[in-house]
Formats: C-alpha cells, structure tokens, sequence
C-alpha cells in the first residue's frame, strides 16, 4: 500500500459492495507523509513526558516517606490512589479516633476518579478533595464549598460524616496480616467488620474486647461462651456482659466474678456509674435481683425496679425484698396494693410525697380499721384516706391526732368538737389549733394547752381571742421563753 493511500477492507467477502463494511482498518506510514511524521513525534514526546511524570512521581513519593513528620498532616492527592502511601499516613498520624471501616472505600467514585482521570469532570475532582479533608476530620472546608456541590454528593457526605468508611483504598478483610496493618490506623479492633473466620479466632477477639469489650457482640459464639474472654471483655467495658452467652449467665460464681469486677474497677468512682453498670448487666435476672438486694441495697436506686422486666416488677419475692430493704417504687403493681401486710410495709416507710404517691393508686377509701390503724402511727395523712366511717372512729381519731397533731383536719366535723380529740392534737402539734370546731378554738383550757406546745399560734385563734389582751401578753411571755431557751441551747452547744 502508498504512504497516502486509506484502504477500506471489507472482512465478509461474501457481503454485497454497496453495504458498509464491518470494520473499518486505517493504515497511516509515518515514513513517507510529513503531516503523519509529526503525529510520532507528538505521541513519542507524549510517552516520554508521561515516563519522566512517572519518575518523578516515583522520586517525590520517596521523599515524601522518608520526610513523613516534615511535611504538613495532609495526604498529598497525589498520593491518594497509593497503597503504601495511605498506610503509612495512617499509621504516623494515627487517624482513626472515631469508628471506621478499614476495608471499604470512602465512596466507590472517589476511587474511580483517580483510575480514570479522563472521565472525571472538574466538579468530581473538587469534590473528591473535599470529601478527603472531611475524612481527615478538617470540617471547615463546608465553609468554602457552595452548598448545590454538596446536596450533589449527598450520600458520600453521610456516609464519610458518619465515618463508616474511612480509607480510599480497598483493603482484603480475609488476609490476617491487613486485620493486624489494619488495627495499626486507629489502635482500634472493630470485629464487626472481620469476615467469620477472624471473629472466631481467639487471639484477635482477645485483643479486640481488651480495647474495647463491646467487640464481644461480634465474636462467635464459641468465645462468647469462654470465660475468660468475656471477664477480659467486662474489665474493659461492663455493658459488654449483656454479650456474653446464656450459658455463662446462668452460672451464679460467673456473676458474681462480673459484680466484683464492677465494684472493684479503676476509674468508676462515683456510686451513680456503678448502679448504672449493675442495671444494665442484671435487671432481668431474678437470680441477681435477690443478691444485690440483700447484699448491696445502697447501690439499688428506684431506677433499677423501673427497669426490670414486668416478669420480675410482679415477683413477690422481689417485690418483697425491695420493700423491706425500703427500695423506692413509682408505679405499684396490683399484687402490692392488693397484699395488705406489703402494702403496709411499704408505706410505712414511706416519705410525705411518695405516700401520697402510692396512696393516691388506690381506686376506693380505706375501711380495714386495723390497716389503718397501725398506718396511722407512720403518716399524719393516713387518716385522709380512710373512709368516712372510720374517720368517724374515736378510738382511731384519737390514735392518728396523738402521734400526729394534723391528723385533725382529716377527721370527721363531729370529732372536731370533741373536747378530749382536740386537746392531744394541740398538745402533739399547737398549730393543730385552726383545725378544731369554733367554739374550741374560744376554749382557754385549748389555747393554753397549743401555746404551751407552740408559742407561735396568733393565727389560728379565732378573730374574738385575737383581741384578748391578757391572751397577747401570754403569748409574748411563752414566745420569750422559748426564744430564751433557744439561746442558752445554742450557746451550750457551742460551748
């Protein structure tokens, strides 16, 4: 064929000449055409500029390693595609404080990019770099990029945001030797992202749950029943025992090693982080309620009864043990309120607010007279909920205003003229005084006995005694008296 000459070579002979042939073959001889000539000389300074690129790629990608801690804590982006480079970035600079994924890309396009710079526009390019200054953790670069740019690389954001893939390159998860390279990033274990074989080798669980023991939910089966790994994994983390095999739970020694290991551990000081720990390993074991009721009540807070299972809230032998050891409840279950001598229990021990609480759940008053009875001895507002008959009762009227001088506003209008009711109450409580029925309030036998008992009741008087004159003199002598002795206690003792 001449230098200039285009042959069309037809590769079906049998094909008719008017249809195009299937290919089409252009011959060019550089030897003879000036114009092809310099196309060579163009494609060979071309392979020769790419051969020097490469060399010196080559040169800087040395000096770069070799001067690692000279340079800033950037990646080059030149070095973004390189293996070698990526790792020992990582490794110098220990990036990695947050979860990550070693074996996944940060977005499969930003890989892409790099392999295939002829089809990457300048919108990917500005945006790969962005992302890689978001990976490193360099967050104001958001403050530089128009806000269309990042809603069109939404997804990618998220997922190098949540740092769920953190590396631009791929690296193998089954190869051992990249696990180990791998936990050098970040001086972190994440077993979740170990494909089976390597969550069932011990060595590295073991390694994985000494630094961080939430590792223990990923490792198999097999280990997760192994003793010693899963007290290796408590000691770094307590939460982790909730990932320990049901038969290990049910051995009672085992829990209690895991209790001990709670109570004796390095850096938990405060008692609110230790019943924090207690609750999450053992709320749901009935087993381990029992125990630490009867053996560490003061670590029990009322939240731990709270976030017990409704199985265990309706226990009475739990139930039982938590009152008697006076461990707070909110809300009672029916089998308290229904069971007379629990119920009593609990109230007995009761503060004003939480009786109240508790006594406010029943549906209908009080008539047992001798539960009420003996409550009366424990809360001046016990009678408040008795019935209307039995806070008609003289003989439990006269017991609730003796041990608690209020009671009297609770009792019924009748009781409220008894002479006899009237004066225990303002003998316990002077201030009972405003309770009692008008023409006892007049009654100067009752006055005295509620200014002997408290010296401060002008307001309760009736308006025709605040203007008895001898009564005022009466009261501002027991006021000095009581002031006087007040004075010489303290003084005594301080003394």
């Amino acid at each position: 064929m001449m230098a200039s000459q285009r042959t069309n070579m037809a590769m079906d002979e049998g094909e008719d000449d008017s249809e195009e042939p299937l290919v089409r073959i252009e011959l060019i001889d550089f030897l003879f055409n000036p114009e092809d000539d310099l196309n060579y000389q163009k494609l060979k300074q071309k392979f020769d500029n790419q051969t020097k690129g490469f060399a010196k790629w080559l040169l800087e990608r040395e000096n770069w390693r070799l001067n690692l801690e000279k340079f800033d804590s950037l990646l080059p982006i030149e070095f973004l595609s390189d293996r070698e480079c990526i790792e020992e970035y990582f490794i110098w600079n220990r990036v990695g404080e947050d979860e990550f994924n070693p074996f996944n890309a940060i977005a499969p396009w930003i890989t892409k990019t790099f392999e295939h710079d002829e089809d990457a526009d300048e919108c990917d390019y500005e945006m790969c770099v962005v992302l890689r200054y978001i990976g490193l953790g360099i967050y104001d670069i958001l403050n530089y990029v128009p806000t269309n740019k990042l809603w069109s690389r939404k997804q990618d954001l998220v997922e190098v945001l949540k740092f769920v893939e953190a590396c631009p390159v791929r690296l193998d998860p089954y190869d051992i030797e990249v696990v180990c390279t791998a936990k050098q990033f970040c001086e972190k274990i994440y077993l979740k992202f170990m494909p089976n074989h390597l969550q069932g080798d011990r060595e590295i669980v073991e390694q994985a749950v000494c630094i961080n023991g939430l590792n223990l939910e990923y490792a198999s089966e097999a280990l997760r029943n192994d003793r010693e790994i899963v007290l290796k994994a408590i000691r770094s983390n307590p939460c982790s025992y909730v990932h320990a095999s049901s038969q290990l739970k049910r051995d009672m020694d085992f829990k209690k090693q895991c209790l001990n290991i709670v109570l004796n551990k390095d850096g938990i000081e405060q008692k609110g982080a230790i019943s924090s720990y207690i609750q999450t390993m053992f709320s749901d074991d009935k087993e381990m309620v029992l125990y630490l009721i009867a053996n560490h009540s003061n670590l029990i807070c009322h939240s731990f009864f709270n976030r017990m299972p409704n199985e265990l809230k309706n226990d009475k032998e739990v139930l039982t043990q938590c009152i008697m050891a006076r461990i707070h409840i909110d809300t009672l279950p029916n089998i308290v309120i229904s069971n007379r001598d629990l119920f009593l229990e609990l109230l007995k021990n009761a503060s004003a607010f939480y009786f109240e609480q508790h006594m406010s759940q029943l549906t209908e008053r009080i008539v047992d007279l001798d539960f009420m009875s003996t409550l009366v001895e424990y809360n001046e507002q016990a009678l408040k909920y008795a019935s209307d008959e039995l806070k008609g009762n003289r003989q439990l009227v006269l017991k609730a205003v003796t041990n608690f001088g209020r009671a009297l506003k609770y009792c019924s209008d009748e009781l409220r003229k008894d002479r006899d009711i009237v004066r225990s109450a303002v003998r316990n409580c002077g201030i009972a005084l405003s309770f009692a029925c008008p023409e006892l309030r007049n009654d100067m036998s009752i006055i005295l006995e509620a200014v002997e008992n408290c010296g401060f009741i002008i307001d309760n008087l009736s308006a025709k005694m605040k203007e008895n004159y001898e009564l005022h003199i009466l009261f501002c002598t027991e006021i000095f008296t009581q002031h006087l002795w007040r004075n010489l206690l303290s003084r005594n003792c301080r003394n």
